[in-house]
């Protein structure tokens, strides 16, 4: 999407999102291919019950994309967001 993209990992039961982009970019934006990514690896995989990725520090407009989404920070690692599907 634009200068911006996420590849996505399945491990069994959980997809997790790796996100690059060139520029900053809005929340709104990022919001916009996150939820895309979502949509397309839980129809592509039917299994998926829970989405993570992570935010480097200090990346607040991720971070409140991601927030605005529904994920929530994991116990896992402190930059770890998690969204569990169908729970």
């Amino acid at each position: 999407m634009g200068d911006a993209w996420c590849e996505v990992e399945v491990d069994r039961d959980r997809a997790v999102l790796m996100h690059d982009r060139q520029e900053e970019g809005t929340a709104d934006a990022l919001a916009a291919l996150v939820s895309l990514a979502v949509r397309q690896v839980t129809a592509e995989s039917s299994g998926i019950r829970a989405v993570e990725t992570g935010v480097a520090p200090g990346d607040d407009v991720f971070e409140t994309a991601l927030v605005s989404l529904g994920f929530a920070p994991t116990t896992r690692r402190a930059v770890e967001y998690h969204l569990a599907l169908g729970t």
